[in-house]
């Protein structure tokens, strides 16, 4: 039999499994969507300035908890990290985690971008659950449900859509919509926590592993670069202009959705075909590709028809229709990278986890020298993004040869 006729049923099966995921990616980047135009529209630019910025925090926390799901993952689809423990530890694991995260998050509340201690409640209220409900999605990840992690997920948006239109209906203000977002966490933690348990999905892999840690470190730090660009800019920029910016960069991640929904799939089939250097080179080109045309799209797009955004939005976001297009180019090398990452955080390697951290030591400093000036801040993004990903490709690459010699 020939390697190509061989191959064929392979791609076959990678299709077909990735088919129902980009189903359910759509309907979750049109819930997103729809979730940022609703409270864009509803809340005005000030009012939308504040909830990203309380809504960062809750990344933060959703940060820790991509993480975990992916340390899960990676621990039950990695056979070699496999203990003889038969209890499954990864729930009180995922819970110290979720604490850790909490501190972080209450130490982020007492400084001067955040003023309102009741806003912070909500989002204090929504960190442990959101671990709870990551490790249940790892589980289900690393035993290759993968379509089952996405229904989850964009339930989860859906569901945050609902009760967001419910809470404006009634009059809420932008307090109003951050409750959602920790009802949300909650349900999500104990109905998928629930699922688990009956489907008796259960990890045997030591916890706090070197690889699994590795592999969290990854995920924190990389997910941290691509969300608290909102947070510096709305600490150190201009309150109207952060408005802008926030609305508009809050849209265009939305492209994160692709390489995100394809490393469901290619996380665990990575940690289990590690030395296949042909299988690794495939998902990433495959990923990259499918990221950047994603990407680009939404770069162009945004260049032909400035007026979209404002027509969206409403009348308050004058420059977001200028600004969205340069946005999207900075955030086009970071989409890519993403690909790179989902490996990486598969092999669990440690050089990765020393550049994202310099990186974001580098952004902290790019943002309190650059900022107010919005246009150079989006410059910098796109160059660090740059830097960042021909890095990670450099340290693919050494690996690369490594292996083979």
């Amino acid at each position: 039999m020939s390697r190509e006729s061989a191959s064929s049923p392979q791609a076959t099966t990678h299709v077909r499994a990735v088919v129902p995921l980009f189903m359910f990616s759509v309907l979750g980047i049109l819930s997103s969507a729809l979730f940022q135009l609703l409270v864009i529209r509803g809340l005005g630019a000030v009012g939308f300035g504040l909830l990203a910025a309380y809504l960062a925090l809750i990344n933060v926390a959703s940060i820790g908890s991509s993480a975990v799901r992916n340390s899960v993952a990676v621990g039950v689809a990695r056979i070699d990290l496999q203990q003889a423990n038969r209890r499954d530890r990864t729930l009180w694991e995922s819970t110290i985690y979720g604490a850790l995260f909490l501190l972080v998050v209450l130490a982020m509340l007492t400084t001067d971008a955040y003023q309102s201690w009741g806003a912070g409640l909500w989002v204090a209220l929504a960190v442990v659950p959101y671990f709870v409900f990551a490790r249940a999605q790892g589980l289900m990840q690393g035993s290759g449900q993968a379509t089952r992690v996405l229904a989850w997920s964009t339930g989860a948006q859906i569901a945050q859509l609902g009760f967001a239109l419910l809470a404006l209906a009634l009059g809420a203000d932008w307090i109003g919509v951050l409750f959602t977002t920790m009802l949300v966490a909650v349900i999500g933690a104990v109905l998928s926590t629930i699922q688990v348990r009956r489907s008796r999905l259960i990890s045997t892999v030591k916890p706090f592993s070197p690889i699994t840690v590795r592999a969290l470190l990854i995920t924190v730090c990389f997910t941290w670069l691509i969300s608290m660009d909102v947070t510096w800019v709305q600490r150190f920029g201009n309150s109207v202009e952060a408005g802008d910016y926030s609305a508009t960069a809050t849209l265009i991640k939305v492209a994160f959705l692709v390489p995100t929904t394809l490393a469901l799939y290619l996380l665990p089939k990575f940690a289990q075909n590690l030395k296949d250097q042909r299988f690794q080179l495939r998902g990433i080109l495959w990923s990259g590709v499918a990221s950047a045309v994603s990407s680009g799209f939404l770069f162009v797009g945004l260049w032909l028809l400035p007026g979209v955004l404002p027509w969206l939005f409403g009348p308050s976001y004058e420059r977001a229709g200028q600004i969205a297009p340069w946005i999207a180019l900075a955030f086009l090398p970071w989409v890519i990278a993403q690909t790179i990452i989902t490996q990486m955080t598969a092999r669990g390697a440690l050089g990765p986890v020393i550049l994202l951290i310099t990186a974001g030591a580098a952004q902290y400093l790019l943002a309190m020298a650059i900022l107010p000036n919005l246009n150079g801040w989006i410059l910098a993004q796109g160059l660090l993004g740059a830097g960042v990903l021909i890095i990670l490709l450099g340290l693919f690459a050494a690996r690369t040869r490594l292996t083979r010699t």
